[in-house]
């Protein structure tokens, strides 16, 4: 139908708005008004017959009155009569001789049944508004007609929009018909309402959550998670909240060189630049402290969750006015530069525990982001060039050592010798299992070959494990190979002899 138009363009008939139709409500109309007429015609009968009793008296026949008059009130009736009912109304003797015709009783009546009627209706709309519908609502819903109960809860909303009650059931109903663009609507506006309670907030943020979980809208959860002002939801999906960074140093003034670390929760990377400048275009990824050296250092930094929140921007501005001092006790090795015709086992004997040494084997410079040395480091066979720097707990760092070593050590077993001595301890299948050689170990006063367990995972994909096994160079004694912790020294476990 067009707007404005009034008649139907097909047969022509004028457009009839018809209310709708309760089949219930229509009934207790109908009980009501039967129940209040019958009264009605009872009590306007008992006033006529009240009214013709004396004029008939007035007659002066001297007959007893008919057996159908109306008895006198004073009196009780016969045995065996029925006594009549009592007029519903009743009038004091003055108003009778004022008003002797029955028309007042009947106005009297009329008047107060239509104050029945209009009270007994307000109460049924009443009823019918607030309670019936909600309870239909309640009960199309748990019987799986979501549609129906929709309709229901949307009716009440049209007398208060605000009924947080209400709402929350409608976002219910629309959730389990799998309307969830209206669920999240019905939500939100379930939250704005200033009847909502906090349980009814919590439970509405809780729907929101798994809504927008599902679209994999994770910075929408962050954003309202962080702006509900709820304690409990930060704590229940701190997942899904912008990922925070902490500086390990507060920005200020110091008088010697700092090591800065960054920290953030487990998953989250961190970026961050040292120029100043915007860590989100130009941020490299946060691996090592950070060296906070001679000058003025703006740090500028932001951690992204492996959701792909992003967090915010933070900074800090650090003044270093001196890098007085330096590491005086420089650490050496354990070996210096030479040819070994033995298995050499690399340490810093004298490092102090405020030192940490970082180091490379391949000739590059190294730095804050290279490997730390070990307690041991058993050189591998063939030339190697150790470069190496340490660092104290002020951030003051050595300058770049090197060593070279050539390692060749004497042996009468071939690689393949050894490797099938491990297999003839094991008894493993070469088909899923193989142990590969990495570098020669001292045992005791002895060379070992150490070989490395891999396991086979499908195709040509092998798979280390943190099995280790030595194989004596000249006996071929071979067995498990164990490091130990506290002796900084390897250890045989159980052993066969191979050779001779």
């Amino acid at each position: 139908m067009k707007e404005g138009q009034l008649y139907c363009e097909n047969c022509g008939e004028e457009i009839k708005v018809v209310p709708e139709f309760d089949a219930e409500l229509e009934e207790s109309y109908r009980k009501v008004m039967k129940r209040m007429t019958n009264q009605m015609q009872e009590s306007v009968a008992d006033v006529m017959e009240g009214e013709e009793g004396p004029s008939r008296k007035g007659q002066g026949t001297g007959k007893k009155p008919d057996a159908g008059k109306r008895p006198d009130p004073g009196k009780r009736p016969e045995p065996g009569k029925k006594s009549r009912k009592k007029p519903l109304f009743t009038m004091t003797g003055a108003l009778k001789r004022k008003y002797p015709s029955p028309i007042v009783w009947i106005v009297a009546a009329l008047l107060l049944l239509i104050m029945l009627v209009a009270g007994g209706l307000a109460y049924l709309k009443y009823l019918n508004l607030d309670t019936t519908r909600l309870s239909k609502g309640e009960q199309a819903v748990a019987s799986g007609d979501y549609l129906a109960g929709i309709s229901a809860y949307k009716d009440l909303l049209k007398s208060d929009p605000q009924d947080a009650a209400v709402l929350e059931k409608l976002a219910e109903a629309y959730m389990l018909s799998g309307n969830s663009i209206m669920a999240e609507s019905t939500l939100w506006d379930l939250l704005a309402s200033p009847k909502c309670t906090k349980d009814q907030a919590l439970n509405a943020y809780d729907q929101l959550v798994a809504i927008y979980k599902e679209l994999g809208d994770y910075i929408s959860i962050a954003d309202f998670l962080e702006k509900s002002g709820y304690e409990e939801l930060t704590t229940k999906y701190a997942e899904f909240l912008s990922p925070m960074v902490s500086f390990s140093l507060a920005q200020g003034y110091y008088n010697e060189t700092q090591l800065l670390t960054l920290e953030a929760r487990e998953g989250d990377k961190i970026y961050f630049t040292t120029d100043g400048s915007d860590p989100t275009q130009n941020g490299q990824l946060y691996e090592y402290p950070i060296l906070i050296t001679e000058g003025e250092t703006e740090v500028k930094v932001f951690a992204k969750s492996s959701q792909g929140i992003q967090g915010p921007v933070l900074s800090a501005v650090y003044h270093i006015t001196e890098a007085a001092g330096s590491v005086t006790d420089v650490p050496l090795p354990s070996e210096l530069t030479g040819a070994y015709d033995h298995a050499v086992m690399l340490t810093f004997p004298d490092l102090s525990e405020d030192l940490r040494i970082y180091y490379t084997l391949n000739g590059e410079s190294p730095d804050l982001s290279s490997e730390l040395f070990p307690d041991v480091l058993p050189l591998p066979e063939g030339h190697s060039i150790l470069q190496y720097f340490a660092i104290d707990a002020r951030g003051l760092q050595t300058e770049i050592f090197t060593e070279e070593y050539d390692v060749s050590v004497s042996s009468n077993l071939t690689m393949d010798v050894a490797r099938a001595c491990i297999f003839l301890l094991t008894e493993a299948s070469r088909d899923n299992v193989d142990y590969r050689y990495e570098v020669p170990v001292r045992v005791g006063e002895s060379d070992y070959y150490l070989f490395r367990e891999y396991h086979h995972q499908g195709n040509d994909n092998w798979i280390p494990t943190e099995a280790f096994y030595g194989v004596n160079c000249l006996t071929g004694e071979t067995g498990p190979l164990y490091y130990e912790e506290e002796e900084h020294a390897y250890r045989l476990g159980e052993t066969i002899m191979a050779l001779n």
